[in-house]
């Protein structure tokens, strides 16, 4: 009867475990992974909408600098666009388009919109100045054409609530044909186009 070296198992046996550690461990991925709580945000297959802002009614931007709210070590320059009380207006930049109906707010509301998109990988946008309320909602339009959900019904609009750290369903409306979803907000914040996660 022939005995089994114990190190000859055990060491290769370590050995594929921490490779399999390595290699699950080091993924590049770091995105938000849909959980019971996470939405699945749309990700871009195809990148054919520009992310130029074209405006409607012609907004003109004033340019300000902003500082980073994160570390406070970063400042850049944001446009804003001043949107008449009276009036209202329509601003679109790539997949986003914001409608404000005329009395949606008492004074000129200074629209800024950071396009996220690139930089996480998902279709999201950060809608400002943050906590302003609305006296009538205004609508949110996320273009999904060329994401990895233009084509599913259950697509809607999250917004991120900063106070318990989750994505809230704004309960948005697909329209198959312009393979777009929209929602009402009563406030600015950060949104995605996403479906429930798992």
């Amino acid at each position: 009867m022939r005995k089994i070296n114990s190190y000859r198992v055990f060491i290769p046996a370590t050995f594929a475990a921490v490779i399999v550690l390595m290699i699950v461990g080091c993924s590049d991925d770091n995105s938000m992974e849909p959980t019971a709580a996470a939405p699945q945000f749309a990700r871009i297959i195809d990148g054919s909408i520009e992310s130029d802002a074209s405006m409607v009614r012609s907004l003109t931007p004033e340019k300000k600098t902003v500082t980073d709210e994160g570390d406070g070590s970063q400042e850049y320059t944001m446009e804003s666009y001043p949107i008449d009380p009276k009036v209202g207006g329509e601003y679109t930049q790539g997949r986003f388009t914001l409608t404000v109906p005329p009395g949606a707010t008492g004074d000129t509301l200074n629209l800024t919109v950071k396009d996220l998109t690139s930089d996480r990988g998902q279709v999201i946008v950060e809608l400002g100045p943050h906590g302003v309320e609305f006296d009538q909602r205004v609508t949110l339009t996320i273009d999904l054409s060329g994401t990895t959900l233009a084509d599913y019904s259950d697509v809607t609009i999250y917004w991120y609530n900063e106070e318990t750290g989750e994505w809230v369903d704004m309960n948005g409306t697909y329209d198959p044909m312009t393979r777009s979803v929209s929602a009402e907000l009563e406030h600015f914040s950060l949104y995605g186009g996403g479906r429930a996660g798992w």
